[in-house]
Protein backbone atom coordinates (compact mmCIF):
# COMPACT_ATOMS: atom_id res chain seq x y z
CA UNK A 1 0.00 0.00 0.00
CA UNK A 2 1.19 3.53 -0.74
CA UNK A 3 2.32 5.86 2.05
CA UNK A 4 1.53 8.95 -0.03
CA UNK A 5 0.33 11.50 2.58
CA UNK A 6 -2.18 13.28 0.35
CA UNK A 7 -4.07 10.26 -0.95
CA UNK A 8 -7.11 8.86 0.81
CA UNK A 9 -8.19 5.59 -0.72
CA UNK A 10 -6.63 3.95 -3.78
CA UNK A 11 -4.08 5.86 -5.83
CA UNK A 12 -5.27 4.24 -9.07
CA UNK A 13 -8.70 3.61 -10.56
CA UNK A 14 -9.00 1.03 -13.33
CA UNK A 15 -12.14 1.44 -15.42
CA UNK A 16 -13.24 -1.65 -17.33
CA UNK A 17 -16.20 -0.92 -19.64
CA UNK A 18 -17.74 -4.01 -21.19
CA UNK A 19 -20.65 -5.28 -23.25
CA UNK A 20 -21.10 -9.02 -23.79
CA UNK A 21 -17.49 -9.71 -22.91
CA UNK A 22 -17.94 -13.11 -21.33
CA UNK A 23 -15.47 -14.67 -23.76
CA UNK A 24 -12.38 -12.96 -22.28
CA UNK A 25 -13.34 -10.87 -19.25
CA UNK A 26 -12.51 -13.53 -16.66
CA UNK A 27 -8.88 -13.64 -17.74
CA UNK A 28 -8.70 -9.84 -17.97
CA UNK A 29 -9.95 -9.36 -14.39
CA UNK A 30 -7.65 -12.11 -13.11
CA UNK A 31 -4.66 -10.33 -14.67
CA UNK A 32 -5.62 -7.15 -12.81
CA UNK A 33 -6.05 -8.90 -9.47
CA UNK A 34 -2.60 -10.53 -9.82
CA UNK A 35 -0.79 -7.18 -10.07
CA UNK A 36 2.18 -6.66 -7.76
CA UNK A 37 0.94 -3.09 -7.23
CA UNK A 38 -2.16 -3.47 -5.06
CA UNK A 39 -3.36 0.05 -4.21
CA UNK A 40 -6.07 0.26 -6.86
CA UNK A 41 -9.80 -0.08 -7.35
CA UNK A 42 -11.33 -1.84 -10.36
CA UNK A 43 -14.69 -0.53 -11.56
CA UNK A 44 -16.38 -2.83 -14.07
CA UNK A 45 -19.07 -0.92 -15.96
CA UNK A 46 -21.40 -3.37 -17.67
CA UNK A 47 -23.34 -1.92 -20.60
CA UNK A 48 -26.47 -4.06 -20.17
CA UNK A 49 -24.82 -7.29 -21.32
CA UNK A 50 -27.02 -10.22 -22.32
CA UNK A 51 -24.37 -12.90 -21.70
CA UNK A 52 -22.66 -14.09 -18.51
CA UNK A 53 -20.30 -11.09 -18.21
CA UNK A 54 -21.45 -9.93 -14.78
CA UNK A 55 -21.65 -13.45 -13.38
CA UNK A 56 -18.10 -14.20 -14.51
CA UNK A 57 -16.72 -11.03 -12.90
CA UNK A 58 -18.56 -11.84 -9.67
CA UNK A 59 -17.01 -15.30 -9.61
CA UNK A 60 -13.47 -14.19 -10.42
CA UNK A 61 -13.50 -11.24 -7.99
CA UNK A 62 -15.46 -12.88 -5.18
CA UNK A 63 -14.38 -11.48 -1.82
CA UNK A 64 -12.03 -8.83 -3.26
CA UNK A 65 -13.18 -5.42 -1.95
CA UNK A 66 -11.20 -3.59 -4.62
CA UNK A 67 -13.69 -4.64 -7.32
CA UNK A 68 -16.98 -2.85 -7.94
CA UNK A 69 -19.51 -3.81 -10.62
CA UNK A 70 -21.87 -1.19 -12.06
CA UNK A 71 -24.63 -2.15 -14.48
CA UNK A 72 -26.39 0.26 -16.83
CA UNK A 73 -30.13 -0.46 -17.25
CA UNK A 74 -29.78 0.11 -21.01
CA UNK A 75 -26.91 0.06 -23.49
CA UNK A 76 -25.62 3.65 -23.55
CA UNK A 77 -23.03 3.08 -26.28
CA UNK A 78 -19.40 2.13 -25.96
CA UNK A 79 -17.65 5.43 -25.40
CA UNK A 80 -20.41 6.81 -23.19
CA UNK A 81 -19.72 3.74 -21.06
CA UNK A 82 -15.98 4.42 -21.14
CA UNK A 83 -16.46 8.04 -20.10
CA UNK A 84 -19.04 7.22 -17.41
CA UNK A 85 -16.43 5.62 -15.14
CA UNK A 86 -13.99 8.50 -14.74
CA UNK A 87 -16.31 10.72 -12.62
CA UNK A 88 -16.54 7.87 -10.09
CA UNK A 89 -12.82 8.12 -9.39
CA UNK A 90 -10.99 10.36 -6.93
CA UNK A 91 -7.67 8.60 -7.46
CA UNK A 92 -4.44 10.25 -8.53
CA UNK A 93 -4.05 7.92 -11.51
CA UNK A 94 -6.52 6.36 -13.93
CA UNK A 95 -6.41 3.52 -16.42
CA UNK A 96 -8.91 2.06 -18.89
CA UNK A 97 -8.86 -1.69 -19.35
CA UNK A 98 -10.37 -3.59 -22.28
CA UNK A 99 -12.18 -6.82 -21.48
CA UNK A 100 -10.08 -8.82 -23.96
CA UNK A 101 -6.56 -7.64 -23.03
CA UNK A 102 -4.22 -8.84 -20.28
CA UNK A 103 -1.60 -7.22 -18.04
CA UNK A 104 1.67 -8.78 -16.94
CA UNK A 105 1.91 -8.78 -13.10
CA UNK A 106 4.31 -5.83 -12.91
CA UNK A 107 2.46 -3.57 -15.39
CA UNK A 108 0.81 -1.24 -12.87
CA UNK A 109 3.87 -1.03 -10.60
CA UNK A 110 6.16 0.00 -13.45
CA UNK A 111 3.75 2.66 -14.72
CA UNK A 112 3.08 4.13 -11.27
CA UNK A 113 6.79 4.23 -10.43
CA UNK A 114 7.53 6.02 -13.70
CA UNK A 115 4.81 8.63 -13.16
CA UNK A 116 5.87 9.20 -9.55
CA UNK A 117 9.38 9.95 -10.78
CA UNK A 118 8.20 12.25 -13.58
CA UNK A 119 5.49 14.62 -12.23
CA UNK A 120 5.41 16.51 -15.54
CA UNK A 121 4.33 13.38 -17.46
CA UNK A 122 0.63 12.76 -18.13
CA UNK A 123 0.83 9.12 -19.30
CA UNK A 124 2.95 6.00 -18.90
CA UNK A 125 2.50 2.94 -21.10
CA UNK A 126 4.40 -0.26 -21.77
CA UNK A 127 5.45 -1.93 -24.97
CA UNK A 128 3.25 -4.86 -25.87
CA UNK A 129 2.93 -8.42 -27.04
CA UNK A 130 0.05 -9.21 -29.37
CA UNK A 131 -1.79 -12.43 -28.60
CA UNK A 132 -4.55 -14.42 -30.30
CA UNK A 133 -7.82 -15.88 -28.99
CA UNK A 134 -5.95 -18.64 -27.15
CA UNK A 135 -3.37 -16.29 -25.63
CA UNK A 136 -0.57 -17.40 -27.95
CA UNK A 137 1.94 -14.81 -29.13
CA UNK A 138 1.41 -13.27 -32.57
CA UNK A 139 4.12 -10.63 -32.49
CA UNK A 140 5.62 -7.71 -30.58
CA UNK A 141 4.54 -4.07 -30.53
CA UNK A 142 7.52 -1.87 -29.63
CA UNK A 143 7.32 1.91 -29.88
CA UNK A 144 10.20 3.60 -31.68
CA UNK A 145 8.95 7.10 -30.91
CA UNK A 146 10.01 9.61 -28.24
CA UNK A 147 7.28 11.49 -26.41
CA UNK A 148 9.56 13.53 -24.18
CA UNK A 149 9.77 16.71 -26.24
CA UNK A 150 8.73 19.99 -24.58
CA UNK A 151 6.85 20.76 -27.81
CA UNK A 152 3.17 19.76 -27.93
CA UNK A 153 3.42 19.61 -31.71
CA UNK A 154 6.41 17.25 -31.62
CA UNK A 155 4.63 14.92 -29.20
CA UNK A 156 1.48 14.88 -31.31
CA UNK A 157 3.48 14.17 -34.46
CA UNK A 158 5.33 11.37 -32.65
CA UNK A 159 2.00 9.75 -31.77
CA UNK A 160 0.69 10.02 -35.33
CA UNK A 161 3.97 8.57 -36.67
CA UNK A 162 3.94 5.61 -34.27
CA UNK A 163 3.08 2.71 -36.56
CA UNK A 164 3.43 -0.03 -33.95
CA UNK A 165 -0.32 -0.07 -33.17
CA UNK A 166 0.32 -0.07 -29.41
CA UNK A 167 -3.00 1.07 -27.87
CA UNK A 168 -1.53 3.79 -25.65
CA UNK A 169 -5.07 4.68 -24.62
CA UNK A 170 -4.82 1.73 -22.20
CA UNK A 171 -1.80 3.16 -20.39
CA UNK A 172 -1.89 4.79 -16.94
CA UNK A 173 -2.92 8.46 -17.00
CA UNK A 174 -2.46 11.22 -14.51
CA UNK A 175 -6.07 11.95 -13.65
CA UNK A 176 -5.55 15.73 -13.42
CA UNK A 177 -4.56 15.71 -17.11
CA UNK A 178 -7.56 13.60 -18.09
CA UNK A 179 -9.78 16.19 -16.41
CA UNK A 180 -8.50 18.81 -18.87
CA UNK A 181 -9.42 16.71 -21.90
CA UNK A 182 -12.65 16.13 -23.83
CA UNK A 183 -12.37 12.37 -23.14
CA UNK A 184 -13.48 9.91 -25.82
CA UNK A 185 -15.92 11.19 -28.47
CA UNK A 186 -18.41 8.69 -29.92
CA UNK A 187 -17.20 7.82 -33.41
CA UNK A 188 -14.79 5.27 -34.91
CA UNK A 189 -11.09 5.87 -34.16
CA UNK A 190 -11.92 8.76 -31.85
CA UNK A 191 -9.20 7.41 -29.57
CA UNK A 192 -6.76 8.86 -32.12
CA UNK A 193 -8.20 12.33 -31.52
CA UNK A 194 -8.21 11.81 -27.75
CA UNK A 195 -4.59 10.66 -27.75
CA UNK A 196 -3.54 13.62 -29.88
CA UNK A 197 -5.11 15.84 -27.24
CA UNK A 198 -3.27 14.01 -24.45
CA UNK A 199 0.00 14.42 -26.35
CA UNK A 200 -0.68 18.14 -26.53
CA UNK A 201 -1.36 18.24 -22.78
CA UNK A 202 1.93 16.71 -21.65
CA UNK A 203 4.82 14.28 -21.99
CA UNK A 204 4.47 10.50 -22.13
CA UNK A 205 6.72 7.81 -20.69
CA UNK A 206 7.42 4.69 -22.76
CA UNK A 207 8.36 1.67 -20.63
CA UNK A 208 10.47 -0.69 -22.68
CA UNK A 209 9.30 -3.96 -21.12
CA UNK A 210 6.52 -5.73 -22.99
CA UNK A 211 4.07 -5.89 -20.10
CA UNK A 212 0.83 -5.33 -22.02
CA UNK A 213 -0.84 -8.21 -23.84
CA UNK A 214 -3.07 -6.90 -26.62
CA UNK A 215 -5.50 -9.50 -27.93
CA UNK A 216 -6.24 -9.76 -31.65
CA UNK A 217 -9.43 -11.64 -32.50
CA UNK A 218 -12.16 -11.55 -35.17
CA UNK A 219 -14.77 -9.81 -32.99
CA UNK A 220 -12.69 -6.85 -31.80
CA UNK A 221 -14.28 -3.49 -32.51
CA UNK A 222 -11.78 -2.35 -35.13
CA UNK A 223 -12.68 -5.30 -37.36
CA UNK A 224 -16.40 -4.51 -37.49
CA UNK A 225 -18.11 -3.14 -40.59
CA UNK A 226 -19.15 0.53 -40.40
CA UNK A 227 -22.80 -0.40 -39.83
CA UNK A 228 -21.88 -2.61 -36.87
CA UNK A 229 -19.48 -0.02 -35.49
CA UNK A 230 -22.25 2.57 -35.69
CA UNK A 231 -24.34 0.29 -33.46
CA UNK A 232 -21.36 -0.13 -31.12
CA UNK A 233 -21.25 3.61 -30.54
CA UNK A 234 -24.98 4.39 -30.90
CA UNK A 235 -27.26 1.38 -30.22
CA UNK A 236 -30.45 1.58 -32.27
CA UNK A 237 -29.09 4.08 -34.79
CA UNK A 238 -29.38 3.22 -38.47
CA UNK A 239 -27.96 6.38 -40.07
CA UNK A 240 -24.25 5.80 -40.86
CA UNK A 241 -21.66 7.87 -39.08
CA UNK A 242 -19.21 10.15 -40.87
CA UNK A 243 -16.08 8.79 -39.14
CA UNK A 244 -13.41 10.58 -41.15
CA UNK A 245 -15.24 13.90 -40.94
CA UNK A 246 -15.70 13.43 -37.19
CA UNK A 247 -12.02 12.54 -36.83
CA UNK A 248 -10.90 15.54 -38.84
CA UNK A 249 -13.17 17.91 -36.95
CA UNK A 250 -12.01 16.42 -33.67
CA UNK A 251 -8.34 16.91 -34.51
CA UNK A 252 -8.93 20.54 -35.45
CA UNK A 253 -10.98 21.10 -32.28
CA UNK A 254 -8.42 19.69 -29.83
CA UNK A 255 -5.60 21.58 -31.58
CA UNK A 256 -7.58 24.79 -31.20
CA UNK A 257 -8.63 24.31 -27.55
CA UNK A 258 -5.54 22.67 -26.01
CA UNK A 259 -3.33 25.03 -23.99
CA UNK A 260 0.04 25.45 -25.71
CA UNK A 261 2.31 28.19 -27.07
CA UNK A 262 0.97 30.00 -30.14
CA UNK A 263 3.62 28.57 -32.48
CA UNK A 264 2.86 25.02 -31.35
CA UNK A 265 -0.86 25.66 -31.79
CA UNK A 266 -0.34 26.96 -35.32
CA UNK A 267 1.70 23.88 -36.25
CA UNK A 268 -0.84 21.49 -34.70
CA UNK A 269 -3.67 23.19 -36.60
CA UNK A 270 -1.62 23.05 -39.79
CA UNK A 271 -0.96 19.36 -39.33
CA UNK A 272 -4.64 18.64 -38.63
CA UNK A 273 -5.63 20.54 -41.78
CA UNK A 274 -3.07 18.66 -43.85
CA UNK A 275 -4.28 15.34 -42.37
CA UNK A 276 -7.79 16.05 -43.61
CA UNK A 277 -6.61 16.99 -47.10
CA UNK A 278 -4.56 13.78 -47.30
CA UNK A 279 -7.66 11.72 -46.50
CA UNK A 280 -9.92 13.34 -49.06
CA UNK A 281 -10.90 9.96 -50.56
CA UNK A 282 -12.16 8.67 -47.21
CA UNK A 283 -13.97 11.96 -46.59
CA UNK A 284 -15.69 11.62 -49.96
CA UNK A 285 -16.56 7.99 -49.22
CA UNK A 286 -18.24 9.04 -45.96
CA UNK A 287 -20.42 11.51 -47.83
CA UNK A 288 -21.30 8.91 -50.46
CA UNK A 289 -22.44 6.44 -47.78
CA UNK A 290 -24.54 9.10 -46.07
CA UNK A 291 -26.06 10.28 -49.37
CA UNK A 292 -26.96 6.71 -50.29
CA UNK A 293 -28.65 6.22 -46.93
CA UNK A 294 -30.61 9.46 -47.23
CA UNK A 295 -31.72 8.53 -50.75
CA UNK A 296 -33.01 5.16 -49.56
CA UNK A 297 -34.75 6.81 -46.66
CA UNK A 298 -36.43 9.38 -48.91
CA UNK A 299 -37.83 6.69 -51.19
CA UNK A 300 -39.04 4.42 -48.37
CA UNK A 301 -42.76 3.93 -47.73
CA UNK A 302 -44.62 6.96 -46.28
CA UNK A 303 -44.54 7.06 -42.51
CA UNK A 304 -41.63 4.67 -42.36
CA UNK A 305 -38.50 6.04 -40.75
CA UNK A 306 -35.08 4.54 -41.13
CA UNK A 307 -33.88 5.90 -37.81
Amino acid sequence: MSSHPLIVGPRLTIGLPVFNGGNYIGAAVESVLKQTYENFELIVSDNNSTDRTVEIVQQVAAGDPRVEIRSHPTNIGAHNNYNSILPLSNAEYYKWMAHDDLLAPSYLRRCIEALDQRPEAVLAFCNATQIDERGEELGVLTSQQTYDSPSAYARMRAYMADGTRIPQVFGVFRRSALSQSHLLPSYPKSDTVFMCEMAMLGRWIVIEERLFLNREHPKRQGRLALRDRTQWYFPGRSAPLLPKWDQWGGMLSVAWTSPMPAWDKAKCLGFATYWGLRHYRELAKDLTHRASYEARRATSAPGKRAE
